[in-house]
């Protein structure tokens, strides 16, 4: 029902951390897709804490941060299709996070940045057999 993929990560903003992935929608009907830091292994809805990227079906990608339930967002007018490949950056600094999606910045989000520490993963609700496609993931981090 629920596909979560996790790893602990201690997310430290002062280290001015930086994820990349690449993914693709699978499925005409994916429904709640959340790739990113999560406060819990409950990927697949909103948390309490979060630093992502979120879209459902054939909708265009948002740029998500989320501190003590506050969400901000940017649409980056970037529309999902079923198995269309696409890349994101998440620059992340304690006072912003700048959105990229395949290759060009989208803008930044300021506000509602978590300072707690999150884990990496991604997650959908969905009650058929589709999802997303998950090319790679990875951070960055300064020492």
């Amino acid at each position: 029902k629920d596909n979560v993929l996790t790893l602990l990560l201690a997310f430290a903003a002062s280290k001015n951390p930086e994820l990349r992935l690449r993914w693709a929608q699978k499925g005409a009907t994916t429904s709640g897709v959340r790739i990113g830091f999560h406060a819990t292994n409950a990927i697949h809805v909103d948390q309490t804490n979060q630093i992502m990227v979120r879209h459902g079906s054939a909708a265009n990608i948002i740029g998500v941060c989320r501190s003590a339930s506050v969400e901000s967002t940017l649409d980056t007018g970037v529309a999902t299709a079923d198995g269309v490949y696409h890349t994101a950056r998440l620059k992340i600094s304690s006072s912003s996070v700048e959105v990229f999606v395949d290759g060009v910045s989208k803008g930044t989000i300021s506000t509602n940045i978590p300072s707690t520490t999150l884990m990496l993963g991604g997650g959908y609700t969905s009650t058929n057999n589709i999802g997303f496609d998950l090319d790679y993931i990875y951070v960055r981090q300064d020492r």
